[in-house]
């Protein structure tokens, strides 16, 4: 990546964030960028994404997320972090679906997710699943 003056900093912080991912016991650690537009968010999350253990998305919604991120991170212990740089795309749509995605992602930047049971899917886990 090119050099990008003020930058380093956040660099750091997300590269922190993601070493959390190797310490033992492992416990999930949520971050959560807010800046101005055109601030080099979503450039420098992209450049550090290139891991197995992270899901990286534009857009994505609860039933999706259930399906596609925890049911893989329980299934094969494998995914730790799910990277969404532009919130705004998962949460403009309808209330309902907006609502289901937004109580998701709270819970899962709270204390962590081990257990979803929905009418169509039952995850349990002893752990943390994300």
């Amino acid at each position: 990546m090119e050099t990008l003056i003020g930058v380093q900093p956040l660099i750091e912080i997300i590269e922190l964030t993601l070493q959390t991912a190797y310490l033992k016991p492992y416990e999930p650690v949520s971050l959560l960028l807010i800046a101005k537009p055109e601030s080099c968010k979503t450039r420098t999350l992209f450049s550090n994404c290139n891991h197995n253990f992270i899901y990286y998305t534009n857009e994505i919604t609860a039933k999706m997320l259930i399906d596609n991120v925890l049911t893989v991170a329980h299934e094969k212990k494998k995914l730790k972090f799910l990277v969404i740089p532009d919130l705004l795309n998962c949460i403009e749509k309808q209330k309902t679906s907006q609502q289901q995605f937004l109580n998701l992602i709270k819970s899962m930047m709270d204390e962590g997710i081990n257990s979803i049971q929905t009418f169509y899917k039952i995850i349990e886990s002893s752990n943390v699943i994300c």
